[in-house]
């Protein structure tokens, strides 16, 4: 994710600077998107 959204490149640059496929690349930029969210969602307290 530093990579895509921070270093702004292009999943198939990723992918190059990582040396993997660009579907590996694409599937691990977004399950971290995917982990980010899930992070910062917030939950309600049970009682």
């Amino acid at each position: 994710m530093l990579l895509r959204y921070l270093g702004e490149r292009t999943v198939p640059e990723v992918a190059q600077q990582l040396g993997i496929s660009t579907g590996t690349a694409g599937t691990r930029v977004r399950d971290g998107v995917l982990a980010l969210q899930h992070a910062l969602t917030p939950r309600t307290p049970t009682p």
